[in-house]
């Protein structure tokens, strides 16, 4: 989920995306747990946050940014 705000006519700013809707986590709080805390998997995330204890919709998405994260880029 994104919330935006409107600067001017015809503009739109990013302020925020979530990756957990239960819990109102940012996408940019979890990148910066997995980080960190050199989180692998859900379960390891789960033991910084609460992201992914609610209904698990988050699940995929979480498992998808811990894999960006340590994916190497060429």
């Amino acid at each position: 989920m994104k919330f935006f705000s409107k600067k001017k006519k015809g503009t739109v700013q990013i302020i925020e995306s979530l990756t957990c809707y239960c819990f109102r986590i940012p996408t940019k709080e979890i990148v910066d747990i997995i980080k960190k805390h050199k989180c692998r998997t859900v379960e390891a995330v789960q033991m910084h946050c609460s992201a992914c204890e609610g209904c698990g919709g988050c699940r995929p998405d979480i498992e998808d940014l811990i894999e960006e994260c340590w994916t190497k880029k060429e």
